[in-house]
């Protein structure tokens, strides 16, 4: 793990410590102001958060309709909607690139490399491994959509951010198992909003990259992006072996799709008279 992403995650998971015990879905407002964080400005904003020092600690804003600026302590964070769990995260992770007297450390990371981590910091927040583990059931894998959206709503997160985090805990993930999820956007472009994948027959191909269309791969395992029918499809692998795939929607709005793809031993089919 490179120097920054190590140091991320360790100060993520020693905040959670710090502020153990916790259950789903984490009590962020808990770890807000452990790290100082004594404002939350809910406003109509272009982006979906933002963070500032101030004389008395951090203040959070977050988009929203209403225009309203509370304690943190006022918040309870359980009640807000995944994406602002999300962005809140997200916000608490920034505070870890700031020293006690809330001046900005350095080296510091550049723009992009700063969102990204954190945008790991979320992920690590809002889905500790532990309870992941404890929640998945112990000895098993993440290996089903159903496993994900049932994790996602224990958490309060998007299933997007439930594929991207098990993507970061190796031990959790099944063998020869991929799930993506994929949203549509304007033009009718499929960008990939999530990763969970583990090497084996995948080790070979590109790896999917977040933000980003799918690589050819995939369409060429998967019958149709778009169908969202649940329908299995299968194509030859090799060797005894086959790619048995499904698109299932991922919400209403039919924007996203999720695309599990597994490696199953071929069947023997024996014709009936």
């Amino acid at each position: 793990m490179p120097l920054w992403q190590s140091q991320i995650s360790s100060a993520a998971q020693f905040l959670i410590r710090q502020c153990a015990p916790l259950r789903f879905p984490i009590d962020l407002t808990k770890l807000a102001v452990k790290r100082g964080i004594t404002q939350i400005h809910f406003r109509p904003m272009p982006c979906d958060g933002a963070i500032g020092a101030a004389a008395d600690g951090f203040v959070v804003q977050l988009s929203s309709d209403k225009d309203q600026r509370v304690p943190c302590v006022a918040v309870d964070s359980t009640a807000l909607s995944p994406r602002q769990r999300f962005t809140l995260a997200h916000e608490i992770g920034h505070t870890f690139f700031y020293d006690g007297a809330r001046r900005a450390v350095r080296p510091h990371p550049n723009a992009r490399l700063l969102e990204s981590l954190c945008n790991q910091a979320a992920r690590i927040l809002l889905l500790p491994e532990f309870l992941v583990e404890r929640e998945i059931g112990v000895g098993r894998r993440f290996n089903s959509i159903e496993m994900a959206r049932d994790l996602a709503s224990s958490a309060v997160v998007s299933p997007e951010v439930v594929l991207n985090r098990l993507d970061g805990i190796e031990h959790l993930k099944e063998t020869d198992y991929a799930l993506l999820s994929l949203r549509l956007r304007d033009g009718g472009m499929l960008i990939t909003t999530g990763v969970c994948l583990h090497g084996g027959a995948f080790s070979t191909l590109p790896r999917p990259a977040l933000h980003a269309p799918p690589p050819r791969w995939v369409a060429s395992i998967v019958a149709d992006l778009q169908s969202s029918v649940g329908v299995i499809h299968r194509s030859a692998l090799g060797d005894g072996w086959e790619f048995a795939s499904r698109c299932v929607p991922g919400n209403r709005a039919g924007d996203l799709v999720f695309v599990e793809i597994r490696v199953e031993m071929v069947a023997v089919r024996v014709a009936v008279d």
